[in-house]
């Protein structure tokens, strides 16, 4: 039994013993996968074409993003749009776990958006951000800027405002951040410069951030953590096959524990279900086409959600998918990478 079994059949026995003593469990992220799913409908969510991957809000009543004229947010069931910034160069979102305010990368600097109209503020040292991530509580904000030949990782701090920072290892540009859950360290991705094995760090993230040892690894390309930092997802060159074949691949931080998910192929925008046994992605069919799917981490098996057109063809590699938080649905779209198009939304439930 693998590591992913043991760790299913804990909480399946957790379930049920919740269940025998009378507990109630809310809003608890679906964690079943492939054969027990279904796809109960795909719906374009906005008209608005987005310049940025979206993201849920904690209640996953809500989505963001951003798109040319600023930050807007959509209910999912009701008609309209909110914008709740005006920003241009919005290219991403990310919600805060508490859902008070949001980050947004817009224009080179980092700004905090408030869903209650309060007016957006700047943060001062966030010059050429990216990639940003909120620590579980959404007390803290990790992001990354570039300048003078090194990626810089930074945090901002909700209730001091002090940021701080650690330059990255030289020669590699930061793909993903990925927050542990106590929040006291982070796992950073790092891409190679020229080819070459990418690299993992662990970022200690006490009165000032530590960077550790490098980790070597394969080269990876889209790489994304799962919400509990046991493992990491991203896509692969495929061993020995000629061409430009990939896969989709799962592995614990340090190497170990790697496995396939998916036959050879050209895949894109993978995300973690917030469970941690599920993951979505693109699966590029031809040049105008591609096939949003979910994988079980554990067993491989593997749901077509839905099949996609762009509505900008150039952009089909640059789909992106967002599970809600509450793992019932899967935002996607052709906005990011430069992309831009309208958001759609795939509604799974239990079979």
């Amino acid at each position: 039994m693998t590591e992913l079994d043991r760790a299913r059949l804990a909480g399946i026995m957790l379930a049920a013993a919740l269940a025998l003593l009378g507990c109630t469990i809310t809003r608890t992220p679906l964690g079943l996968g492939p054969p027990f799913l279904r796809v109960t409908g795909v719906v374009q969510a906005s008209d608005v074409a987005a310049t940025s991957p979206p993201a849920w809000d904690p209640s996953a009543r809500f989505l963001a993003f951003g798109a040319d004229d600023g930050v807007w947010r959509l209910a999912l069931g009701r008609p309209g749009l909110h914008r709740l910034a005006s920003l241009s160069g919005v290219t991403e979102i990310a919600w805060s776990p508490d859902g008070r305010r949001l980050a947004a990368a817009a224009g080179g600097g980092l700004y905090l958006v408030y869903p209650d109209a309060r007016p957006e503020e700047r943060l001062p040292a966030a010059q050429t951000a990216r990639l940003p991530a909120w620590d579980p509580r959404g007390r803290r904000l990790a992001y990354v800027t570039s300048g003078d030949g090194a990626d810089r990782l930074a945090t901002w701090d909700a209730e001091h405002g002090a940021a701080q920072g650690a330059v990255l290892p030289a020669g590699v540009t930061a793909q993903a951040i990925g927050w542990l859950p106590d929040g006291r360290a982070m796992l950073v991705a790092l891409g190679p410069a020229g080819g070459g094995p990418s690299r993992l760090v662990r970022v200690e993230a006490a009165a000032r951030l530590t960077v550790g040892r490098v980790a070597h690894r394969e080269a990876m390309r889209d790489p994304v953590f799962d919400p509990l930092g046991r493992w990491i997802a991203y896509v692969a060159r495929v061993p020995a096959e000629p061409g430009t074949r990939e896969q989709v691949v799962v592995a614990r931080p340090d190497g170990s524990g790697r496995r396939a998910l998916t036959p050879p192929g050209d895949y894109t925008g993978i995300s973690w279900a917030p469970a941690g046994t599920l993951i979505a992605y693109g699966t590029l069919l031809g040049p105008d086409d591609v096939a949003v799917e979910i994988a079980d981490v554990a067993t491989d098996a593997r749901l077509r959600v839905a099949t996609y057109h762009p509505e900008l063809p150039p952009y089909a590699r640059s789909i992106v998918t967002r599970w809600s938080p509450d793992g019932l649905r899967i935002a996607f779209g052709t906005d990011t990478d430069g992309g831009r198009g309208p958001v759609w939304v795939a509604t799974l439930e239990r079979r």
